[in-house]
């Protein structure tokens, strides 16, 4: 099924005086993402997981004002604080975090019934497709693999509407043609749909390969930002930007 058109313009997500003390490290942020996809990279433990619970509205930050496009999110100052389901935000989770008690197609649309139930989102049949779930839709949870339940979760972050998503790392267990052919189409659609993305990597081929702005986190803060900060500052990875288009260089 095609996509809707015109084109629309992505929107921005301001993170202001953003701060969160843990026992390992202290998240510290202040930033503007204001391109389509941001790419969060950085080592284990560095925060990027937390960064997302937070925009997500499932972790307090100890302060921080969040607003997405306007719509203010989260206001510590002011003690404003937008529950999570209200927030309108595609959040596919590291740990593929799904409904047990819900089949395949039950969870795709958990999105959608959480907005209101308003009609089918017009690219389901394109997304089912492209993430290779057409012959599951029906199955249980139950003996799905780790890979199948990623695409799951992505698949559900995608027909929720949202104009927000939050992938972490949703792609780390697939094998790389299936991986490649997922990027291509998860472009597609942010170019078509006008969503704004915050993707989580370990793979610096995929940051260079797709996203527009690249945040390198380190123990909380930010050390590098931009494309080719990152890869000036990871020279160590260069080797493993082979597979990635020329134009993206």
């Amino acid at each position: 099924m095609a996509f809707p058109e015109p084109v629309l313009p992505s929107m921005s997500l301001h993170l202001q005086k953003l701060r969160a003390r843990f026992p390992e490290f202290s998240l510290e942020l202040d930033v503007l993402l204001d391109r389509p996809v941001t790419g969060l990279f950085g080592p284990s433990g560095a925060g990027k997981t937390t960064l997302l619970e937070i925009i997500a509205g499932i972790r307090r930050p100890d302060s921080a004002r969040i607003e997405f496009h306007g719509r203010l999110l989260s206001d510590t100052e002011t003690g404003f604080f937008l529950p999570s389901p209200l927030r309108q935000i595609g959040y596919a989770p590291q740990d593929a975090v799904l409904f047990p008690h819900l089949n395949v197609r039950q969870n795709l649309l958990y999105g959608w019934h959480s907005r209101g139930g308003r009609g089918l989102p017009s690219l389901w049949d394109e997304t089912v497709e492209a993430v290779e779930l057409t012959g599951l839709v029906g199955r249980p949870l139950a003996g799905l693999s780790g890979g199948e339940r990623q695409r799951v979760a992505l698949a559900r972050a995608v027909l929720s509407s949202a104009r927000l998503w939050l992938l972490d790392e949703p792609l780390a267990s697939l094998d790389h043609p299936v991986r490649r052919r997922l990027l291509d189409r998860l472009r597609g659609w942010v170019d078509r749909l006008g969503v704004t993305v915050i993707y989580v990597s370990h793979d610096p081929a995929e940051m260079v390969a797709w996203c527009d702005d690249v945040l390198v986190l380190k123990a909380g803060r930010t050390v590098a930002r931009g494309i080719p900060d990152f890869i000036a500052a990871h020279p160590q990875d260069k080797s493993r930007l082979h597979s990635v288009p020329h134009d993206r260089l």
